[in-house]
């Protein structure tokens, strides 16, 4: 349901039911303890707004709440799974756009309150959600200086999370910075210098289990050179 009490502003409200049915590598773990072959149900209900502050900036915002049943989680890495649900509430905030004719943004946020349902608890406290950080900002920003040349910078920022379900591992939050520069040799050849890891920070990106978690790149560049024809 959408509704427009103005031109530039939208406000809405969606409701969702979807199910994903046992299929493949999940029947290798049926046992009959835990046997159950109930499809898994995803329910969210969500709330938002979307204002067009002017013709090429806007700002949307977003309450949600995501519900999961049936859902197979590893208890081990030996593959044994129990079947547990989940909820995740939240608030996700973009601001998208030009600032002026030459300088462009692409900010967000998003605020995640992911618990365990059905699981049990560390020190009465119901378990966190694994591998569902808190707080994301992301902020990426473009200014051309002239119409040649021009420079970005951005900024990942992920708070701390839970490898696995059993909350025995957290991975640290982390700040990234990037950096690009562009430059127009002519309207068929496009030089671009891409920095990544600029302040050269160590980070883990991705978690497979307690035992495996990545390392994110460290200060690395890409230089690129397109041509048209």
């Amino acid at each position: 349901a959408i509704y427009k009490p103005q031109e530039n502003i939208s406000i809405y409200a969606s409701y969702a039911k979807s199910f994903l049915p046992r299929s493949g590598d999940q029947f290798l773990t049926l046992s009959p303890a835990t046997a159950n072959l109930a499809p898994e149900t995803f329910e969210n209900i969500e709330f938002g707004v979307k204002w067009d502050l002017t013709p090429a900036l806007s700002l949307t915002a977003a309450l949600f709440r995501l519900d999961r049943d049936d859902q197979a989680i590893l208890l081990d890495n030996q593959g044994n799974t129990t079947l547990s649900g989940s909820r995740t509430e939240g608030l996700e905030l973009q601001l998208v756009g030009k600032l002026t004719e030459r300088w462009q943004i692409n900010a967000g946020y998003s605020y995640l309150d992911g618990q365990q349902r059905n699981a049990s608890t560390v020190g009465g406290q119901d378990l966190r959600l694994f591998q569902v950080p808190e707080h994301m900002i992301s902020l990426w920003t473009k200014y051309d200086f002239t119409d040649q040349f021009a420079g970005g910078l951005g900024v990942t920022h992920q708070s701390s999370q839970f490898a696995t379900n059993d909350n025995s591992v957290r991975i640290p939050a982390f700040t990234r910075v990037d950096a690009a520069l562009y430059y127009d040799l002519s309207e068929k050849v496009q030089v671009q210098l891409n920095i990544e890891n600029l302040f050269d920070e160590t980070y883990f990106p991705s978690v497979h289990n307690n035992d495996n978690i990545s390392t994110g790149e460290p200060l690395n560049a890409r230089l690129t050179v397109k041509f048209g024809f």
